[in-house]
């Protein structure tokens, strides 16, 4: 087993490597003299632009917080404010190596807010499910409308709205106590008796809670709303952005690569870094959005970008780190029923 952690470390280690160097090379592109006339209008850009991406980066962190803790509320209340927290020091964390930042909320949340580890594995699997159900509408709704139409907006909203409504209405059927005999005796008919049984066990009922919130209508519409609004932003993000580098860029476009850019960070087994700005290039050019300038341009774009997110990541990580006084309870579990006090209904 420590041979096989050992080798898994080494892997992640190779990889952040990998990511770095991806994002030398992004840079090294951005850079290029190709694109000196494009860097030249970031001494142009004005406080309201430069202002605008540092809140719309402000603001994806809120929404996400926002999104962790609705989408927890139907099995476990916490305080807004903690959840907000964790998110900012996991998401400054999220930078680094050896997925720190997933150890680190699988630790706050299994310590302070007593969530055992199977459901917070089934919460973060719900908040993956909700986040399809608004991205993929989007991500479709640019590719086949031209965007900031009204058919367009009517393509995402709407269609993550029915998406949304979808998974409500699949989980409700085997949510509760009812729809936990249900599923048993649907996979009993499948034959798989080892799940049937496995799901007779607590543990089957602690991953079980993840249908339970997804179940739940209102949280789940708000996690969906909140979701809505995290794209949108970081939409807002990469249009500005490049506008700041004088690159036309329509409403479609900046869909496209704000969420290939939110995906591959969330995805990514090496790291944000790297990744996002590479993979979200990519990605726009395979669609045929990069335009005339190519998808180098759209590098430079994603590169600008992560530059001022990082500037609110590091503010927003310290704070919630400071917030939550890992210090004291980090490394002191005789602290942990003072850490009992961060939660509140």
């Amino acid at each position: 087993m420590k041979t096989s952690t050992g080798w898994r470390r080494v892997a992640q280690g190779v990889g952040f490597i990998i990511g770095l160097g991806l994002l030398v090379w992004c840079i090294s592109v951005a850079l290029s003299e190709k694109n000196r006339e494009q860097l030249l209008q970031l001494l142009d850009a004005s406080v309201w632009q430069v202002s605008l991406l540092l809140a719309c980066s402000a603001g994806t962190m809120m929404f996400n917080g926002l999104i962790f803790w609705v989408v927890l509320y139907p099995v476990k209340r916490t305080s807004v404010l903690h959840m907000s927290a964790v998110n900012g020091a996991a998401t400054l964390l999220s930078y680094t190596p050896f997925k720190l930042a997933l150890a680190f909320r699988v630790l706050v949340h299994q310590r302070i807010d007593k969530v055992p580890v199977l459901t917070i594995g089934a919460w973060f699997a719900a908040i993956g499910v909700l986040a399809v159900a608004v991205v993929a509408p989007a991500v479709v709704a640019s590719l086949a409308f031209g965007g900031g139409t009204p058919a367009w907006w009517g393509a995402w909203v709407g269609g993550a709205v029915v998406c949304t409504a979808l998974c409500i209405g699949l989980a409700a059927i085997f949510s509760g106590d009812t729809g936990w005999v249900r599923l048993k005796r649907m996979l009993t008919a499948t034959r798989l008796g080892l799940i049937v049984r496995w799901l007779d066990t607590e543990h089957g009922r602690r991953v079980h809670a993840g249908v339970d919130m997804i179940a739940h209508a209102r949280a789940s519409s708000a996690a969906g709303g909140f979701r809505i609004a995290d794209i949108l932003v970081q939409a807002v993000r990469v249009r500005v952005a490049a506008e700041i580098l004088g690159l036309e860029m329509d409403w479609g476009a900046a869909m496209v690569i704000a969420s290939s850019y939110f995906v591959i960070g969330i995805l990514s087994p090496i790291g944000m870094l790297g990744p996002r700005e590479a993979g979200a290039a990519g990605v726009a050019s395979i669609a045929g959005m990069s335009g005339a300038e190519g998808a180098e341009s759209i590098m430079l774009v994603s590169v600008l970008v992560s530059a001022t997110e990082a500037i609110v990541n590091l503010a927003g990580g310290g704070l919630g780190a400071a917030y939550l006084r890992i210090d004291r309870w980090l490394f002191n579990r005789s602290t942990d029923t003072e850490s009992e006090s961060l939660q509140a209904d």
